[in-house]
C-alpha cells in the first residue's frame, strides 16, 4: 500500500513541469503582423498600428519608432539592406521647429551605426539608400537647394553634388557606386569601398 502510494505521488510530481509547460504563452510571431515596408534575408520592416517595427528572422522584434503621420513628427523615410536600417525623422515643436535626424540602425544589435542631424524647418530627404555595411546615401531638399550627401566614416556627411535641378527619385546604388540625375545628366559617386567592413558586426 505504502509503495503504491508513492509510485502515485511520484507519478504526480513528473506530471507538473509539463503541464506548467503546456500551460506557458507562447510568443506571438511577427512574421505576418502588420503592413510590409521593405524586407531582407535578415528582417521585415512593417508598419503596425502607428508604429515601425522590424522582425527578425529569429523571431525577435525590435521596435523602430512612431510613424509620420500628422504631416510632422515621425519616421517617414526608410530604406534596408541586409541588417541594416536607414530612416530619417522629423521632430517638430508646435509644428514649426523641426529637426531632422537620419540614422543607420544595425537590426541585429539595435544599435544605431550612424546618423546625422539637420536643424531645418523645410530639410527632408527625398531619396535614400543603404549599402549592406550601413553606408548611406540620400538627397535632401530645403525648397531652395538639393544635396546629394553621404556618411560612410565617422565625421559629419560628405557632399557630393549641390544644385537645383537634382532630380528627385534618380539616386540608385550598385556596388559601391552611387548614380544620380542632375540637369537630365547622369552623375556618379562612391560609397564605402568593396573591402570596408568596419561596421559589420559578427552575424
Amino acid at each position: 500500500m505504502i509503495r503504491r502510494a508513492w509510485l502515485l505521488a511520484l507519478c504526480f510530481v513528473a506530471a507538473v513541469p509539463s503541464v506548467a509547460t503546456s500551460a506557458a504563452p507562447k510568443r506571438k510571431s511577427c512574421a505576418r503582423v502588420g503592413t510590409t515596408i521593405d524586407a531582407s534575408s535578415y528582417a521585415r520592416v512593417y508598419r503596425s498600428r502607428g508604429y515601425v517595427y522590424a522582425c527578425l528572422r529569429d523571431g525577435r522584434r525590435r521596435q523602430i519608432g512612431a510613424v509620420r503621420e500628422d504631416g510632422f513628427t515621425g519616421l517617414y523615410r526608410f530604406a534596408l539592406a541586409g541588417r541594416f536600417l536607414a530612416t530619417d525623422k522629423l521632430v517638430c515643436l508646435r509644428d514649426v521647429d523641426c529637426t531632422a535626424s537620419l540614422e543607420v540602425r544595425d537590426l541585429v544589435s539595435g544599435r544605431v551605426v550612424r546618423s546625422a542631424r539637420v536643424d531645418d524647418d523645410a530639410n527632408e530627404i527625398r531619396d535614400l539608400v543603404v549599402t549592406g555595411k550601413g553606408e548611406v546615401a540620400w538627397i535632401r531638399s530645403n525648397n531652395v537647394v538639393q544635396q546629394v550627401l553621404k556618411l560612410d566614416a565617422p565625421g559629419p556627411p560628405v557632399v557630393l553634388d549641390e544644385g537645383n535641378d537634382i532630380a528627385f527619385g534618380s539616386l540608385a546604388l550598385a556596388g559601391t557606386t552611387l548614380y544620380w540625375t542632375r540637369a537630365g545628366v547622369a552623375k556618379t559617386g562612391q560609397l564605402g569601398t568593396a573591402h570596408d567592413s568596419a561596421l559589420l558586426a559578427r552575424p
